[in-house]
């Protein structure tokens, strides 16, 4: 019997044992559970946090790009990134030239375009002008005869002709995979002038030029216009005791535009001549004028 009570009593005191570790296990699991219970609210509640944070930033930045003046190749829900399914592929072979592919430096050469295209085109012209006509031959066979005598520089010089009138049509273009894009550009025009009275001079001639828009504001609408042309056809002056006949000429034009509103321009030809290439007069013909480009 006494061995049976024992027996009894080991086996209570290691069913108690085992029942509070049962217990102290329960615990600790709902103690866990718990506290994973609170830090999964703790991070949902940041999720939701960060969460209405970024909506609130994406409708400020929506905002602020509605004020923003947007590109018109842009669909009014993607104030971002361009729309390549609806872009004009007229643009791609100039973004694939420059090289870059961030939308930024895309967007500006889209930009680049556009305004190229505005300043390119059919233009015509008038101007105004005067000349001065120039015996080259009679001076240089009489150079010592002048340097005895200034006095008869007046016989191979005319007096300056304010009357010197003349009209331009043509084709310029800033566009093109040679030049940079709509900062050179190029023209070809004819043009033909004649002034009226004592040391007149006329021509006509076909000319290419070079054209480099060193500055340029308000989306292109305005800018400043360096040029340089060259043209042949054929010329005239008078003045002379023998008055040349029409021959072959070469004409050199350089000069500042300044382009106002976009498709006008004013030009000033500071340095600009034509030349007889037989009977080698030369004679200086400043001018300014107006062109407009359609």
């Amino acid at each position: 019997n006494k061995e049976n009570i024992e027996s009894n009593t080991q086996k209570d005191s290691k069913d108690s044992i085992e029942s509070n570790e049962k217990d102290s296990n329960n615990i600790e699991s709902a103690t866990q559970d718990s506290i994973d219970k609170d830090k999964s609210e703790k991070e949902l509640k940041q999720q939701e946090k960060e969460q209405k944070k970024k909506e609130k930033q994406l409708q400020k930045d929506i905002k602020k790009a509605k004020k923003q003046k947007p590109l018109n190749i842009l669909p009014d829900n993607n104030p971002y990134l361009i729309d390549y399914t609806t872009l004009d592929r007229k643009y791609y072979p100039f973004i694939q030239r420059s090289g870059k592919f961030y939308d930024s430096d895309i967007k500006e050469t889209i930009r680049k375009v556009d305004i190229a295209e505005r300043k390119s085109g059919v233009f015509v012209g008038i101007l105004w002008g005067a000349n001065a006509n120039v015996d080259s031959v009679g001076i240089f066979t009489n150079f010592n005869a002048l340097q005895a005598n200034n006095a008869l520089i007046n016989n191979y010089v005319t007096p300056t002709n304010y009357l010197l009138f003349g009209l331009k049509i043509g084709y310029q273009s800033y566009i093109g995979q040679v030049l940079p894009l709509n900062t050179l550009g190029y023209q070809i025009f004819v043009d033909i002038a004649s002034s009226f009275g004592q040391g007149a001079v006329f021509y006509t001639t076909l000319n290419i030029g070079l054209l480099y828009d060193f500055f340029e504001t308000n989306g292109g609408k305005f800018g400043a216009t360096f040029f340089i042309n060259f043209g042949f056809g054929s010329a005239n002056i008078t003045g002379f005791e023998s008055n040349s006949i029409y021959e072959f000429a070469g004409k050199i034009d350089i000069g500042l535009g300044v382009r106002i509103n976009g498709k006008n321009k004013i030009n000033f030809s500071l340095i600009s001549s034509v030349g007889g290439m037989q009977s080698y007069f030369v004679s200086g013909i400043p001018s300014i004028g107006y062109e407009y480009v359609f």
